[in-house]
């Protein structure tokens, strides 16, 4: 429905997020005028059971996010292991190499391209 006084909407409402079923399960894609994948760099920060999860399906997905945790032995064992997930079906099961930061590591952004998005997923005692 058009806005009151008859004239279109400045922008079109956002349908950017969508789900979409690949063997069996929901991943997230992201879309930038429902047409091509963003080139946006993302930012997991907190690596856990959350984080771990939207990163380890956004890069099966194609995209890149880095992955930031604050233990660095886990951090180690992504970059040497990768990211192994597990859930109730098979698909759900895989390991995915990722891209692991330590928080330290985070000023080298300082000569990078900065974060675009950014998804905080950690506890609010972190």
């Amino acid at each position: 429905m058009p806005p009151p006084d008859g004239r279109p909407y400045a922008c079109e409402p956002f349908s950017g997020f969508l789900p979409v079923r690949k063997a069996g399960i929901m991943t997230p894609t992201i879309h930038l005028g429902n047409t091509e994948p963003m080139d946006n760099k993302i930012a997991i920060i907190g690596a856990g059971a959350v984080g771990s999860h939207v990163g380890g399906h956004l890069t099966k997905a194609g995209y890149a996010p880095i992955l930031v945790d604050f233990w660095p032995e886990h951090v180690d064992a992504m970059r040497r292991d990768g990211l192994q997930l597990t859930g109730t079906t098979e698909p759900e099961c895989f390991t995915q190499a990722v891209e692991a930061w330590h928080p330290t590591e985070l000023e080298r952004l300082s000569r990078e391209r900065p974060i675009d998005i950014a998804f905080v997923c950690t506890k609010s005692y972190d």
